[in-house]
């Protein structure tokens, strides 16, 4: 077991020991994954995907959209698309409410014109609403 040479403490599973600050392990953890981030730009760039600052060509809701595509993803490293287009969006000033207008309406019907009433009526009920389900097993009791 390697020792820190500072404070002989053993390293952690993140390569940290205990003379290090949680600010610390908080802003290392921010940069790798920003440069992470980065190189998952890098390869999609590579690929001639661009545009995503151009609001008259890319919408808030367009990148909330493939955000919500990726979501079922399975692929290495989809993590960091996800946390790409959640970059965009807030680099863009868009608010969070559009990631949930954006979103589709569970297993159920897919349908967002569905999900966005049903959200809307949630919020309105106070109901602990996310599936149009709810709305059906209502129907069928």
């Amino acid at each position: 077991m390697k020792l820190c040479e500072i404070c002989n403490a053993p390293f952690d599973e993140y390569g940290y020991c205990d003379c290090v600050s949680d600010e610390t392990k908080d802003n290392l953890a921010v940069d790798t994954f920003a440069k992470a981030m980065k190189e998952k730009l890098a390869l999609a760039r590579a690929k001639g995907k661009r545009g995503w600052n151009n609001k008259a060509t890319c919408t808030g809701e367009d990148l909330a959209d493939l955000f919500w595509r990726n979501t079922s993803k399975e692929n290495k490293g989809n993590y960091l698309d996800l946390a790409n287009f959640l970059m965009f969006l807030h680099v863009r000033g868009e608010y969070e409410n559009v990631l949930r207008r954006a979103k589709p309406c569970c297993d159920t019907c897919g349908n967002k014109i569905c999900f966005s009433a049903m959200w809307r009526m949630r919020d309105s009920l106070d109901l602990d609403i996310v599936s149009c389900k709810f709305w059906y097993a209502k129907d069928e009791q």
